[in-house]
């Protein structure tokens, strides 16, 4: 079980009884969530508000950054046909950035600047 995962179920929760809804109830929450994949209604983000991006800084050291740029995600706004994430100094990315220009690991980020070096 991850650490995120974990977190998040015991906020779930209480003192007084140990699972957050009975098993009936929580199988038909998953029904619901699994109906909502099918219709296309379902969005599963790579990362959520607070979880830290890396960038590599293309203007280093001219801008006085470090060459690995670490922000934190802000805010996420969800379109029809696109997720917009922006981060806590307003940069702006899309969920098709991560991995390419965002990384979600400061490892990704060095890699790919390594690669980019040779």
């Amino acid at each position: 079980m991850s650490e995120r995962f974990r977190k998040a179920r015991v906020k779930m929760l209480n003192k007084e009884d140990i699972y957050p809804m009975p098993i009936d109830a929580a199988i038909v929450k998953l029904i619901g969530y699994m109906d909502a994949e099918e219709q296309g209604r379902l969005v599963v983000l790579p990362h959520g508000v607070g979880d830290s991006v890396f960038r590599v800084n293309e203007y280093y050291p001219a801008n006085g950054l470090e060459r690995i740029v670490e922000w934190q995600i802000a805010y996420i706004t969800v379109y029809s046909d696109d997720i917009v994430f922006t981060d806590d100094d307003d940069n702006v990315f899309m969920a098709d950035d991560i991995g390419k220009t965002v990384f979600l690991s400061r490892e990704e980020a060095e890699a790919t600047m390594l690669g980019v070096k040779k």
